[in-house]
């Protein structure tokens, strides 16, 4: 069995970057995969992974930097303490983005 095959993210990661071309067909499915999974998954859920990763790791300098870094990437530049903190200002103060009952806003688009 390969090291991509036992899923060292590195390995993997090499493995399938030889499918990139002038098309983009890589980063697009890859980043619709993203997109269709985080959409898929409950919001609570996420929130409570995302918290108990934090939580895990912090104590580990280099791991919360990794995670920041990630959301940046997949942000196109939002670290995740600052979307934390705008999620918290949303909270509490009163905002058409918090006071508004999206479920209900969604059903006139």
């Amino acid at each position: 069995m390969t090291s991509a095959e036992k899923g060292n993210l590195f390995s993997v990661f090499t493995d399938v970057e030889r499918l990139e071309d002038e098309k983009n067909r890589m980063s697009n499915t890859f980043t619709d995969m993203i997109k269709n999974e985080i959409d898929a998954t409950d919001e609570q859920e996420v929130y409570n992974n995302l918290r108990n990763m934090i939580y895990k790791y912090k104590d580990d300098g280099l791991a919360l930097t990794v995670m920041e870094e990630m959301s940046e990437a997949l942000t196109n530049g939002a670290k995740l303490s600052e979307i934390l903190l705008i999620a918290a200002d949303e909270i509490q103060l009163d905002t058409p983005v918090n006071t508004l009952d999206l479920d209900q806003f969604n059903k006139y688009e």
